[in-house]
């Protein structure tokens, strides 16, 4: 199961990287469909 947000939160917090490179990583992502299995 990917999980980006958690992914980015504990980078976040562990200090790997930064408030605003959470979230260019997060919204740089391709969409996905939330429908598949």
């Amino acid at each position: 199961v990917d999980m980006p947000i958690a992914s980015a939160v504990l980078a976040l917090l562990d200090g790997h990287i930064t408030a605003p490179d959470a979230l260019a990583m997060l919204m740089g992502r391709e969409p996905t469909s939330e429908a598949e299995f």
